[in-house]
């Protein structure tokens, strides 16, 4: 599991490129559409880029390579059912050659995730500086409210003019508002509005002796605006989902933008139901003029919040025509298609911090790496499961034993190829993977728990009459990836050198009884190319009786030793032996097993002098 020192930086990094590159996509796509569609859309626009800002980044937390979604049933797959010549797979879902899922949204989002290092204490200066960062938004937004509470105890009821009392009248019906409280602040200089389910529209002093219907109406049907808007409970949740992205230019700029937009929307809402854009353009032009400031505290909603005046006039001043119904439709459906597919683009492309929480990660990788066998039905082989590491990524093959029902019971009748593992993801207990099937091309996903030390079960690797099966899997103790392979190489070299091994033996082969096998007398001839093992097993051949002996070498695949125990596999093209040796005086031992028959036994290598 992730800890803070990686979830914040996460966070962080993906928060300050994918940022900038939304807050861009939404400005090409205002610009494109400013002058053609309302002004409450575009500040749609606007609130969908501030939640993606925040909703993208938070995304990349998510563990890497986990499903999105929960297992299901798995049907069978290359274990056969007693009774049939063969077992035929029949997997619930399909993947293409490449191996990439049906589900292409999710493996997209999940592959193309990048690491990035970094040392650990970056990570811990990161944290301290953005937890300071916020803690002062925090004592910034805290101070704002105290300000808006102060203008609520401030406010109080005074007699209402008579015009002023005709003009909320109007305006309460023009927008549908009923009960609306008006009261009076010497702390405000212009209109304000806050609560919600109580809302209040505050007024200076100097406006309960206006004198201008037109002036009041503007006033009030703006207020009024925000309030059937619903803008101050609004703007609490645009601040909550500002505050972790608070640090960033481009959510400044976004969160300006809702502000400004929000404006311009009452602005449009107050000349559709209530006053005429030229008579509204004028008064508020009069109101500023009145207003010494227009600095307000964040949690009110009031005439020049947005500090653009020149804008709003203009806006309100021109004539030009708005575009038809059919034109914005397809304009804002347009905008949206360009910033939803921007946000899967960098959704797909987020980076995953690694720093030295990676050792914990390989640890746990290490008690599922290695080679499995698996056995079902009591211990009839099943299955060949290897698995590798390479840093935080597993890989690895599969293989099935096939089977047939005798008189005698289930007997092995043959082998898949060594199929690949697609999407492998550990979390320290389970394993999920999927195979693909070399002919038929689809996939059958597995599910594979640790149950012990060494010990494994495989759950809905297959189905008879129904019935999940499950596969015991053992772990060839020798067993070890690639990486800790050569660790321990040049770990152990020191106590027990290479060259131990390096030399010619001689194989003498026991059966499950204990008894050595008949048979002619293999040699291995091991040799050292550098950093690497090489070598050949020999034995001799008499093909046609009197014609003498032919000498026949197999090379020897994948030989390792790591300082006590020596592996390697021979192929002598029809099927291939392994062994897993250690080290015993000054000879070794171990066990052998045979890939195709399945045969098994001890093997003592002793060197020739």
């Amino acid at each position: 599991m992730q800890t803070i020192n990686q979830l914040v930086p996460i966070f962080l990094l993906n928060a300050l490129w994918q940022g900038m590159i939304l807050c861009a996509t939404s400005l090409l796509c205002e610009r494109a559409i400013r002058n053609l569609v309302a002004a409450r859309y575009q500040h749609l626009l606007w609130v969908m880029a501030l939640v993606l800002m925040l909703g993208l980044p938070l995304w990349s937390l998510r563990p890497a390579g986990t499903y999105e979604r929960s297992m299901a049933t798995y049907s069978a797959s290359g274990i056969a059912e007693p009774g049939s010549d063969q077992t035929t797979a029949k997997p619930t879902r399909t993947v293409s050659s490449n191996g990439i899922s049906t589900t292409g949204l999710t493996s997209l989002l999940q592959n193309q995730r990048y690491p990035f290092s970094y040392p650990p204490f970056v990570a811990w200066v990161l944290i301290g500086c953005y937890m300071l960062f916020i803690l002062c938004r925090l004592i910034k937004l805290w101070s704002a409210w105290q300000r808006t509470n102060a203008i609520r105890q401030s406010a109080f009821g005074r007699l209402v003019p008579v015009l002023m009392a005709t003009v909320v009248t109007r305006c309460g019906q023009a927008m549908r508002l009923k009960d609306v409280v008006v009261l009076c602040s010497p702390v405000v200089r212009s209109p304000v509005t806050l609560g919600h389910f109580r809302p209040l529209i505050i007024l200076p002093e100097h406006l309960f002796q206006e004198t201008s219907a037109g002036v009041l109406a503007s006033a009030i049907s703006h207020e009024m605006a925000h309030i059937r808007r619903r803008d101050f409970l609004l703007n609490l949740l645009y601040e909550i989902l500002y505050l972790p992205v608070s640090f960033h230019p481009a959510a400044w700029l976004v969160r300006r933008r809702i502000t400004q937009t929000r404006e311009l929307a009452c602005d449009e809402m107050v000349t559709e139901q209530m006053v005429e854009p030229i008579i509204y353009a004028r008064s508020l032009v009069q109101l500023a003029a009145s207003a010494t400031t227009f600095n307000c505290p964040d949690y009110t909603l009031g005439v020049f919040d947005a500090c653009i005046l020149e804008e709003r006039i203009m806006r309100l001043t021109n004539e030009t025509k708005r575009a038809s119904v059919r034109l914005k439709r397809t304009l804002l459906l347009v905008a949206t298609l360009v910033i939803g597919v921007t946000s899967v683009a960098v959704a797909a492309f987020s980076f995953r911090i690694e720093n030295g929480a990676s050792a914990t990660v390989n640890e746990a990788q290490n008690s599922i790496v290695g080679t499995w066998q698996g056995t079902w039905n009591g211990n009839f082989p099943a299955m060949t499961l290897r698995i590798k590491a390479n840093g935080d990524k597993l890989s690895g093959t599969i293989v099935f034993y096939r089977s047939v029902k005798t008189d005698s019971g289930l007997k092995v009748d043959g082998q898949t190829d060594e199929l690949p593992l697609i999407e492998p993801s550990f979390d320290g207990k389970t394993l999920l993977f999927k195979v693909i099937r070399s002919k038929s091309k689809e996939a059958v996903e597995f599910e594979m728990k640790i149950t012990g030390n060494d010990e494994a079960e495989a759950w809905n690797v297959g189905v008879i009459d129904g019935n999940t099966i499950t596969v015991k899997l053992k772990r060839e103790t020798v067993a070890l990836s690639s990486s800790s392979r050569r660790g321990q190489d040049k770990s152990s070299a020191g106590a027990v050198p290479r060259s131990i091994v390096v030399g010619t033996w001689y194989l003498h082969f026991y059966g499950s009884e204990g008894k050595e096998a008949e048979g002619p007398n293999l040699t291995l001839a091991v040799k050292a190319d550098g950093d690497k093992l090489t070598g050949t097993a020999v034995t001799w051949k008499e093909d046609v009786p009197g014609q003498g002996w032919q000498k026949v070498e197999w090379p020897l695949v994948e030989p390792r030793f790591d300082g006590s125990a020596f592996s390697f596999k021979v192929s002598n093209g029809e099927e291939m032996l392994a062994a897993e040796l250690k080290l015993v005086g000054e000879k070794f031992e171990g066990e052998w097993k045979s890939s195709k028959t399945m045969q098994s036994g001890r093997m003592k290598l002793i060197k020739k002098e």
